[in-house]
C-alpha cells in the first residue's frame, strides 16, 4: 500500500479504514466518508439531488418495481405503496 492510499474493508461489524502514511486532507476525507456510510448518506446526493423527500414518481417507480417482482400480482398495490415510500424516505434521512 503506497503512501495517502486507503484501503476500507466492510465486516459484519463495520467498516475497516487503513493506510500507510496519509496526510491531513485524505484523513479528513476517509472520516467523512464513514461518517456519512454510518449515516446511511454515501451516494445519496447524486440521487436525491438535495431535496429533502423523494418525489411521487420516484415511490411510484419503486412501488412498480415491487409489483414486477412479486410476479405482477394483483392487491397488494396499498402495501407496496407504503413499502416503496418508507424504504426511500429512508435513503433521504
Amino acid at each position: 500500500m503506497a503512501d495517502n492510499e486507503l484501503r476500507i474493508d466492510e465486516i459484519p461489524q463495520g467498516l475497516v479504514v487503513s493506510g500507510v502514511t496519509l496526510d491531513k486532507g485524505v484523513v479528513t476525507k476517509a472520516a467523512a466518508f464513514v461518517t456519512s456510510q454510518a449515516a446511511g448518506e454515501w451516494g445519496m446526493a447524486t440521487y436525491t439531488g438535495g431535496r429533502p423527500a423523494p418525489t411521487h414518481d420516484e415511490i411510484a417507480q419503486l412501488a412498480f418495481n415491487l409489483y414486477e417482482s412479486r410476479g405482477r400480482q394483483d392487491g397488494h398495490d396499498v402495501e407496496d405503496w407504503l413499502r416503496a415510500e418508507q424504504e426511500l424516505v429512508l435513503r433521504y434521512a
